[in-house]
């Protein structure tokens, strides 16, 4: 009796401890799975934090490093020339526009020649040639250039560049030891008392001179140099000018051209022809009449003799 009292209780009590552990493991389940989602969620910012700063740190170091590259750059000498050759048949017109555009650009004509306009022995009028030599603004040497194209056909465009940054920085690091060397002489100068040291410092002082005279005048020469680009254009008059063909590429396109280019040879070979036969004219009116008269006179002696 005492054990079927006790069983019910037993039970119960089982039953209790069962519910409960099931409830804590699942709320230990819940708790483990919250927590690397939390995690997660504050975690999950600080990565592309670290990206974009990375980013930031590449960008400025880049944009330092262009920095100090153009510094570099803006410091160098270079010494700028191009040479241009070009042909036109509106020899005034494109004469005058580079005088003009020369003028408005700031720079000037250092010299220039133009030849042309005189009869040859055959009396035809050569074509003209223009030489020019221009001193254009380094800034804008690029973009006169770029002009010559609408005044006529450019055959020839050359550009050069002297680095001398070396040279000048030298130049001028040896003027400003000889103005420290200069500026101590006349120091010392004023405490001498011999004339014998006197006439020495002075012709150590004229030497140190001369020597910052010269290296002044290398320094201006240069600085103009480096300010002002040299250009060098010819300018050469034509008749006409042709626009630029084509190559062929195909077999019939080259038979078309061959034929094309064969019947203009024996066109200007039969123009030659006829210029060589007018051309004779002069000579045939004199000559022919001698030669008729000249045979003549050869056949009637001829049938003399032949008679006797």
């Amino acid at each position: 009796m005492r054990l079927r009292r006790i069983l019910p209780i037993i039970m119960i009590i089982a039953i209790v401890l069962t519910f409960s552990g099931c409830g804590a493991s699942k709320n230990a389940e819940m708790t483990q799975s919250e927590m690397p989602k939390s995690e997660a969620k504050q975690q999950a910012p600080t990565e592309p934090v670290g990206f974009n700063n990375n980013q930031a740190d590449m960008a400025d170091s880049a944009q330092k490093e262009m920095e100090g590259n153009t510094t570099i750059d803006s410091g160098r000498k270079i010494i700028s020339s191009a040479y241009l050759i070009m042909e036109t048949n509106n020899f005034d017109e494109v004469t005058t526009a580079i005088i003009n555009q020369t003028n408005s650009v700031g720079g000037y004509i250092e010299s220039s020649d133009i030849s042309g306009r005189r009869l040859n022995n055959q009396g035809t009028v050569q074509n003209r040639r223009a030489f020019f030599k221009l001193r254009i603004p380094e800034a804008r040497l690029t973009g006169f250039l770029l002009d010559f194209n609408n005044l006529g056909n450019v055959i020839n465009s050359q550009t050069r560049g002297e680095d001398i940054t070396s040279q000048y920085f030298d130049t001028e690091a040896r003027l400003k030891s000889l103005h420290i060397h200069e500026e101590r002489l006349l120091e010392i100068l004023k405490k001498a008392a011999k004339i014998e040291d006197v006439i020495t410092l002075e012709k150590e002082l004229s030497n140190i001179r001369y020597q910052i005279e010269n290296f002044t005048g290398t320094l201006k020469k240069w600085d103009n140099l480096v300010s002002f680009a040299t250009l060098d254009v010819e300018v050469m008059e034509v008749q006409e000018i042709l626009a630029a063909q084509q190559a062929p590429v195909l077999l019939q396109d080259k038979m078309a051209s061959g034929f094309s280019n064969s019947v203009k040879l024996l066109t200007e070979l039969s123009k030659g022809f006829l210029i060589i036969i007018v051309s004779l004219i002069p000579f045939a009116v004199i000559f022919v009449p001698l030669g008729l008269v000249a045979l003549y006179v050869y056949r009637k002696r001829n049938n003399e003799q032949m008679k006797q």
